[in-house]
């Protein structure tokens, strides 16, 4: 099997837990990922909110650097690299903290995709919590990321954060992803994005990719629940545009049948006692976001 997955959070909890993913019995090892023929993984690297900016800012080197060195990993930044794919993502730029040089830092640093918001109003905008949209720094992060190759990553932004996104973007004629979000129109939850906002980053170029956050997949939530949400956004926006995102190490709270990475199997064997076809499901697990990737990973745009 073949996969490909937009959204972890375990590159921070090995920090955290002074492990590798050798050692590691989180919910990507070593050995979880040993079970794919080809594998592709955005690792996130998130703000803790229980520091401050400049502090997070200050871990997300720590962090991204220990990672690198106790992993033996380069991240990819302009071509993917075969058998296992890695990219590094920032989620929550509050850690830029009104200072746009750090941008180019974080590029340097190996940076190819930015979840702008996380909770609350940041110098950013306004996420998922809140009504409020960019700030003009916002806008201004958007512009300098699509410009430097740095993707721009809807998931926690407020519907007026993510019309923001989404319109610089446009006018640039640049992608936009949706790294961690399910369907609001399956669970009406508001971490969840909307079909209209779904077909706008399907339009931009860009894919949505689901997340096994079981609060975000529905009130007492397995796997069935999370090809629900797959199958909407099938419907939604055609078989190109959807991949998986699955927030492993983000969450204690999967859906019932998954435990760690090595189950995601079970959504595949779902998908096929529901009459998707083999290719299809290739296309979910692997190949769209490879061709996303492919296509656009570090691209320059300007106007």
């Amino acid at each position: 099997m073949r996969y490909f997955d937009l959204h972890c959070d375990t590159a921070t909890k090995l920090y955290r837990d002074s492990k590798t993913l050798a050692t590691s019995e989180r919910q990507i090892s070593l050995s979880t990922i040993g079970t794919f023929e080809k594998y592709g993984q955005v690792f996130a690297i998130f703000s803790n909110p229980e520091n401050s900016n400049d502090r997070a800012y200050q871990d997300f080197f720590d962090i991204s650097s220990r990672f690198r060195i106790d992993n033996n990993i380069e991240f990819c930044t302009d071509l993917l690299n075969g058998k296992i794919d890695c990219i590094l993502s920032v989620e929550d730029a509050r850690i830029l903290n009104g200072d746009i040089s750090r941008l180019q830092k974080l590029y340097d640093e190996g940076v190819r995709i930015m979840t702008f918001l996380w909770g609350g109003v940041t110098c950013i905008g306004g996420s998922f919590d809140t009504d409020n949209g960019l700030t003009d720094f916002g806008s201004e992060v958007v512009v300098k990321c699509i410009e430097l190759g740095i993707i721009p990553d809807i998931s926690h932004a407020s519907r007026r954060s993510a019309d923001d996104i989404l319109s610089i973007a446009e006018s640039y004629e640049a992608p936009v992803i949706a790294s961690h979000s399910n369907s609001y129109t399956v669970n009406p939850h508001p971490r969840n994005i909307t079909d209209e906002t779904a077909r706008r980053v399907a339009s931009s170029g860009g894919v949505i990719s689901i997340c096994l956050h079981g609060p975000h997949l529905g009130y007492n939530p397995n796997v069935g629940t999370a090809v629900d949400h797959i199958e909407h956004f099938i419907n939604i926006v055609g078989t190109d545009a959807v991949c998986l995102g699955c927030d492993l190490d983000g969450t204690r709270e999967l859906p019932n049948g998954i435990a760690n990475q090595s189950d995601i199997v079970k959504i595949a064997e779902e998908m096929s006692q529901r009459c998707h076809s083999e290719f299809v499901i290739e296309k979910i697990f692997y190949q769209n976001a490879f061709e996303f990737f492919k296509n656009n990973l570090g691209k320059k745009r300007g106007k």
